[in-house]
């Protein structure tokens, strides 16, 4: 009952089920400590909990969480070292524990948590040829460790890591589509979209043909993550997370027209993201984030065309967003700085205006 509320509505509203479910199994192993089945769903609950913490972006809970599910899975797999499902849900516990720490910049710890994660997936990939959720498991893994390696500054890694994982995840979308792997599919062509994109930034100036090749299959990758976005917000309404994923790649692609300067498309974009995002805003903070993100791009588009009313207007809803923010999660500096950068941008509008009357 706890992932469906998730998935419909809010983390918090989904913890008090998760809670529930929790009190219930822990009193249950602390009866029975050698129950496997017992000690299994007490780490499933453990688990699912520190997933939620983390999209409420409270990492200390969702590493407490995680680390409970870890030890729970490691006696699992302990007790039954041939068992290859034990050895998959640990290593998800590790990649899970791997992104808290990179969402907390330590980058090492978190390679070495997803690393790990990912060779007991081979392992289980190499004892179990039949089973698609382990190759399911594996892609993410490859995504997971794509977007590490984009904070690690390795665009090489990066990409390589997405293109394994869209062949992963299209492997699996064939052979046994009804493990749903569409929205994973979504993430890895937006994220690789968007490393390309970075990477046609770079070539600026220089080997022209080979910059026109990366932007087109930027613009593919992007394109292609939009139809699935679009399609999965159609078929689940009720679903959050593939709303925010399609203002995810309006953001990117209202991003890529304006290195274009076709800035009344990159304007067209934003303001989809921003229609997308508003009526969801009360459910994350991450979302909240991101409508703040389309706010400001949208208003540096409004600045670039001169007008300076609407400018103000979206850049200080944009502040306003941020404010929030930063009075419920003072500890994430990311928040104040997007807030710093909105403020500067905002004074520069009214300097513009004091000079122009």
């Amino acid at each position: 009952m706890g992932r469906i509320t998730e998935e419909l509505d809010s983390s918090e509203n989904a913890m008090a089920a998760f809670r529930r479910a929790y009190e219930m199994q822990k009193a249950l192993v602390e009866d029975r400590p050698n129950d496997l089945q017992a000690v299994e769903d007490l780490g499933t609950t453990a688990n699912a909990m520190g997933a939620s913490y983390r999209k409420m972006e409270d990492l200390d809970k969702a590493v407490s969480s995680f680390e409970e599910a870890f030890e729970l899975r490691e006696k699992l797999s302990k007790e039954k070292p041939d068992d290859p499902e034990y050895k998959r849900i640990l290593a998800n516990t590790l990649m899970n524990i791997g992104l808290v720490e990179k969402a907390q910049g330590k980058l090492k710890k978190a390679r070495q948590h997803m690393d790990h994660g990912q060779r007991l997936r081979h392992d289980v990939a190499a004892a179990t040829p039949g089973d698609h959720r382990i190759l399911r498991d594996r892609g993410m893994g490859y995504f997971n460790s794509g977007t590490l390696a984009l904070s690690e500054h390795d665009l090489a890694a990066a990409e390589k890591n997405f293109h394994l994982a869209i062949d992963e995840f299209q492997a699996v979308r064939k052979q046994a589509p009804e493990l749903h792997i569409d929205g994973k599919l979504l993430l890895c062509y937006r994220m690789l979209g968007h490393v390309q994109f970075v990477r046609a930034k770079q070539l600026a100036g220089q080997q022209a043909p080979h910059r026109q090749q990366v932007q087109e299959e930027a613009r593919l990758n992007y394109n292609a993550a939009l139809e699935i976005a679009k399609d999965l917000a159609k078929r689940n309404e009720l679903v959050i997370d593939y709303r925010r994923d399609l203002a995810g790649i309006y953001i990117h692609l209202a991003r890529w027209e304006y290195e274009l300067d076709s800035y009344e498309k990159a304007a067209e974009f934003y303001d989809k993201a921003r229609q997308e995002l508003l009526p969801i805003m009360e459910k994350s903070p991450l979302i909240r984030w991101d409508l703040s993100k389309a706010l400001h791009g949208l208003g540096f588009l409004y600045v670039k065309q001169g007008d300076h009313q609407k400018a103000a207007d979206v850049l200080t809803e944009a502040r306003e967003q941020l404010d929030v923010l930063i009075v419920d999660h003072p500890q994430n500096g990311e928040y104040r700085r997007d807030r710093d950068k909105v403020q500067e941008l905002l004074a520069k509008v009214s300097i513009q205006e004091k000079q122009e009357n």
